[in-house]
């Protein structure tokens, strides 16, 4: 009955709600003889409901009672992918303990897609750890179904991902103007232009500002990708004036963009010395 739901009067019409479990924690003096419960429920078969789990592992990893780790990990591996194995996961993201457990690749194996994904979706909030993130995914993309490709392919464009791109490029109808694409290099501009080519036929070229954006990285970053990007852009120019006109807009903003990069900055007290010269 831990998931339960309680109601505590708290002075005339006022009452707070408690799930029981919650009121336990909060009054429980002695926090061994809770975990002695625990652990000994935990221990019996998956009778309890889910929503039990995800209590008894969530409090175990906050209070970071180490002896139990393993089996919370167990746990929310022989879950079902539900709300309650990834609240137990983000848990266990969150301890610093089972985090480290949670980025080794023997774990990887253990878990089944769905909750792979959810996984590297929140490892992925640590730029540290976005190599390991995109191998991960890149490494079981071929193995999803349309769903959960449609759903990958937003984080593997954020972190610069050929594989997630050539997707992107055969599916051009998957980008939309929440995607965000970022970490490429001159080598993939051919085939960003591609996936921007593509899109626009399909809709308006405001809803692709995502695809420009990571085409300005480029330009905007070294003159090599600068000289690239506009070379492509005035042939597209030439070749369809009426779809690719606009590009000429973002060539102007982008050679702004160049030069204030270029253009040393001074501190005010260094102007001053300047100017007292």
């Amino acid at each position: 009955y831990s998931n339960c739901k309680i109601y505590i009067p708290q002075g005339g019409f006022n009452r707070r709600e408690y799930c029981l479990f919650d009121y336990i924690e909060e009054h429980c003096t002695n926090q061994v003889i809770l975990v002695h419960e625990l652990r000994k429920y935990m221990k019996e078969p998956d009778e309890y409901g889910e929503q039990n789990w995800e209590k008894w592992c969530v409090y175990l990893v906050k209070h970071k009672i180490s002896s139990e780790y393993q089996l919370c990990i167990e746990k929310m591996i022989s879950l079902p992918y539900s709300h309650s194995s990834l609240t137990i996961a983000t848990a266990l993201l969150e301890n610093e303990e089972t985090r480290e457990v949670l980025l080794k690749e023997d774990f990887f194996d253990k878990c089944d897609l769905n909750k792979k994904m959810y996984i590297y979706g929140q490892l992925a909030k640590d730029q540290s750890l976005h190599e390991m993130v995109r191998k991960g995914v890149e490494k079981e993309f071929d193995c999803m179904d349309d769903s959960q490709k449609h759903t990958s392919v937003r984080l593997l464009l954020s972190m610069g991902s050929m594989k997630g791109l050539m997707y992107a490029v055969r599916n051009p109808s998957i980008i939309n103007i929440g995607f965000c694409i970022r970490g490429y290099d001159k080598e993939a501009l051919p085939t960003l232009i591609s996936l921007y080519s593509k899109a626009i036929d399909v809709q308006h070229h405001s809803e692709y500002g995502c695809i420009l954006h990571a085409i300005e990285e480029i330009a905007v970053n070294t003159d090599e990708g600068w000289n690239n990007v506009n070379n492509i852009f005035c042939k597209l120019i030439r070749k369809d004036r009426k779809k690719f006109i606009h590009l000429n807009w973002y060539l102007r903003e982008w050679g702004v963009k160049r030069m204030e990069k270029a253009t040393p900055f001074m501190s005010l007290d260094k102007v001053k010395i300047l100017l007292n010269q």
